[in-house]
């Protein structure tokens, strides 16, 4: 087996890069190849601050699908295995998965203190008969595609870029649970969502989305906030309004892609005015929609998130409506 090593907090673009690799030496090699990583992520453990993951694990294990991952193995990331030293981790992976060789990205470290560095992995698949493939940091515009530089960008709110260097939309997979049912009496019934925890989200404001919902994918504009225009304090809410869709939603699972920004959330100074404002975000999201979809590679993405991510069978892509 031809291991591709690393944490893997979503797949970027870099990531990916080692994933072509990794198929083609195990071509070469006529042997399979699959991607060994962590769960927690490593820094969920090591850090001594907050750290938020990207996407969940069972996001993780939907992507892993899309991108056509044979083999997927996680081993649980504790403390002891962080102690561990390189040449004894590297050991376990021989005993456990039969290794002929690994992939790596240029800055992967592993071991006791990140001891084992590039060099020493190097040297030691020499030793062991394994080829060594180290694959440079994938460069976008001058700056090298990371989950850091990933992280920045849904932290800005800035998800059109983050899509650039991830290569699909950044969204998540969550539950529809009751909310306060006001956006019904408003004519913009709203699906609350459960987000996951431990997940990072965007900051507050309206996003164009698309919804991936019982198979079929939907524009939708969805809200990250504290409803500030009605009176009472409330912990912070995602919901999404689903254009061209009727039906009981509660207890499902969505999934939910940020496509662009649309603005940021404030209080209205009547209803009056915030229904004429989601009449605007609505429409505008349609459009916004429509636009991205023209984008072969997010048809094909949201496709594979309605066919597996979301419900248990295949499903055609299928636009709510015609809206397009």
């Amino acid at each position: 087996m031809i291991a591709v090593l690393g944490a893997f907090d979503g797949f970027h673009r870099g990531h990916q890069s080692l994933f072509v690799q990794a198929k083609q030496r195990a071509d070469r090699e006529q042997t399979a190849w699959g991607v060994v990583t962590f769960s927690p992520h490593p820094q969920m453990v090591m850090s001594s601050g907050i750290f938020c993951n990207l996407f969940t694990e069972h996001e993780r294990q939907i992507l892993a699908q899309y991108f056509e991952i044979p083999r997927w193995e996680i081993i649980p990331f504790t403390h002891g295995l962080a102690d561990m030293s390189p040449e004894r981790f590297l050991d376990i992976l021989a005993t456990r998965y039969a290794l002929r060789g690994i992939v790596v990205g240029r800055n992967f470290f592993f071991g006791r203190g990140r001891s084992g560095d590039i060099a020493f992995l190097q040297q030691e698949c020499l030793r062991r008969g394994w080829t060594c493939d180290v694959v440079s940091p994938l460069l976008q515009d001058g700056h090298t595609v990371s989950s850091t530089a990933i992280r920045r960008l849904l932290l800005e709110g800035n998800v059109m870029m983050a899509r650039s260097l991830l290569g699909y939309p950044f969204g998540m997979l969550a539950t529809v649970v009751h909310g306060d049912h006001r956006g019904q009496s408003l004519g913009f019934p709203t699906a609350n969502l459960s987000c996951p925890s431990g997940k990072l989200l965007p900051p507050g404001g309206v996003y164009a989305v698309a919804v991936v919902a019982e198979g079929r994918v939907y524009p939708g504009a969805a809200n990250m906030g504290y409803n500030p225009t009605f009176a009472g304090q409330r912990s912070l809410r995602f919901e999404v309004f689903l254009l061209n869709f009727s039906g009981n939603l509660y207890e499902k699972t969505l999934g939910t892609f940020f496509l662009e920004h649309l603005r940021e959330e404030r209080r209205f100074l009547s209803v009056a005015e915030l229904v004429a404002q989601l009449q605007r975000d609505r429409d505008g999201a349609g459009e916004i929609f429509c636009k991205h979809m023209a984008d072969e590679n997010l048809a094909r993405f949201l496709q594979h998130m309605a066919s597996v991510g979301v419900a248990p069978q295949s499903f055609p892509l299928s636009p709510g409506g015609n809206l397009c």
